[in-house]
């Protein structure tokens, strides 16, 4: 029951909506910690350690640090403390599961079972809080951009914004929105598709992906499914199909050079019908766009160790071009990829990269598959920054190898 637990707070701590409002915020890494001490200290197994595991941790935990140092930043400036902390929390959760777990794909299965089962929890939640939305209450104060987040009695959570969209609201079970639980649902269905080759219950990840009506997610869920189904089968069979892959390829960049440019109303009219959103003023879809080109036209300006949490530079660069900033809510960089390139710079940016695509062969049963992993996992961390998160942290730093015992 422990191991569920401890699983659960991992999804919790990764994006969880009480995490973010800022309720059980103070007390939550604790908790984590205290039950992963209890279920070492009070278990008759051997402690073991995963020498790469181990190794990835440090590695990372240096080049942080050391960019700490180089910036003449205070350690307790920004999340730098809390990021700092969620080191040595990984790094006793890979302690935990090499002690408690033979394999690694022991570890993902049962990753894979709780998600599943929360997922399919969120199914009635979701049909509870618009079957009786009058149920729904407020939960901590209105956000900075002046949205309003609810709670259907603690169990799930919507958002005000939402419902005044679309009349209902969309499913985001008790995360932060409904975009990051669409990414957890996509990480999951990379585990049991790829890494556990589970074909069983695949639907379930699709009438989630979809309940949540998150444009990113859908896009990238749908994407990650197409190239899938391409690159199975023989290598033969993989030849004949090369064509297709170069649809499959060509085809996104030519919609997004079409989006950009407004080309096609077709396309406009496509996306409003199916997201409800009007590509030229969508503030979702503008922040991003915004916050992918200035965010890295402010990190050239500390291209080396980056600004650290100082979001000045970016604040303003889209104040002069765009006449707007995100400087009054601290909004900071919605792109996790560009917001590490500009928050701690090229190098630590091209060593997490490197170590995603590591990660991402490891994940991959077919080496064929090992791009298509990395790119959706980089997708991913672009439609949310999650990228030190718990669950992240643990996909790029934990290995399966050789073990010391203590």
């Amino acid at each position: 029951m422990i191991r569920k637990i401890i699983i659960f707070l991992i999804y919790f701590a990764t994006a969880g909506a009480f995490v973010n409002i800022g309720n059980w915020s103070d007390i939550l890494y604790p908790v984590i910690l205290l039950l992963v001490f209890i279920a070492l200290l009070f278990s008759a197994k051997k402690i073991q350690l995963t020498v790469a595991s181990m190794g990835y941790q440090f590695l990372f935990f240096f080049t942080f640090t050391s960019l700490i140092l180089v910036r003449e930043e205070s350690f307790t400036f920004g999340s730098n403390l809390q990021i700092i902390a969620k080191f040595f929390i990984v790094f006793l959760l890979s302690v935990y599961i090499s002690t408690f777990y033979p394999t690694k794909l022991d570890f993902y299965s049962d990753m894979v079972r709780v998600f599943e089962g929360l997922l399919k929890f969120s199914f009635l939640t979701f049909a509870l809080t618009n079957a009786l939305p009058f149920l729904m209450q407020n939960i901590g104060p209105r956000t900075p951009i002046g949205d309003q987040y609810l709670t259907f009695f603690g169990v799930a959570y919507g958002r005000a914004f939402d419902y005044a969209k679309y009349r209902f609201y969309r499913n985001q079970s008790f995360f932060w929105e409904p975009g990051v639980f669409g990414v957890l649902m996509i990480c999951c269905y990379i585990f049991k598709t790829i890494y556990l080759q589970n074909k069983e219950k695949k639907w379930i990840y699709y009438i989630g992906v979809f309940s949540t009506l998150s444009m990113g997610a859908i896009i990238i869920f749908l994407a990650f499914n197409g190239f899938k189904k391409v690159l199975s089968g023989s290598s033969r069979e993989l030849r004949a199909r090369l064509p297709i892959i170069s649809i499959l390829v060509g085809l996104p960049l030519l919609l997004l050079i079409d989006l950009a440019n407004f080309y096609s109303s077709d396309m406009e009219t496509a996306v409003s019908l199916l997201f409800h959103r009007n590509v030229s003023n969508d503030k979702s879809l503008n922040t991003r766009s915004a916050d992918l080109y200035y965010g890295y036209l402010a990190a050239k300006d500390e291209i080396v160790a980056g600004h650290g949490e100082d979001y000045k530079d970016f604040y303003r660069i889209t104040l002069n071009k765009l006449n707007t900033t995100k400087a009054w809510y601290n909004g900071g960089i919605t792109n996790g990829v560009i917001d590490l390139l500009y928050c701690y710079g090229i190098i630590y940016t091209i060593l997490f990269l490197i170590m995603l695509y590591k990660a991402s062969r490891g994940f991959a049963t077919l080496g064929r598959y090992t791009l298509l992993v990395f790119f959706t996992f980089m997708g991913l961390l672009m439609v949310e920054p999650l990228q030190y998160s718990l669950l992240f942290m643990l996909i790029i730093t934990y290995r399966q190898g050789k073990k010391i015992s203590t």
